[in-house]
């Protein structure tokens, strides 16, 4: 349960530095601050650890999805 909690912690920084927000966010400073500010949020320690929780940081996930440029191909898997 903790692998799958951080791994959806894990989701809008992977998003974040993809070439999807090449645009929104150009800057690699202003991303590794965005980057620490996500990571180092004071008073949210309920929130980081738990899948309770995950709807919080899948919700974040899903707006950035919305605000990212489209994906350039499509990944099919291989039978």
């Amino acid at each position: 349960m903790n692998i799958t909690a951080l791994t959806i912690k894990v989701l809008p920084i992977i998003l974040l530095w993809s070439d999807r927000f090449k645009n929104i966010v150009p800057s690699s400073i202003i991303k590794v601050l965005m980057t620490v500010w996500y990571v180092l949020m004071p008073n949210i320690q309920e929130v980081h650890r738990n899948v309770t929780n995950a709807h919080w940081i899948l919700a974040l996930y899903a707006i950035m999805i919305l605000c990212a440029a489209e994906a350039k191909k499509m990944v099919h898997e291989s039978t």
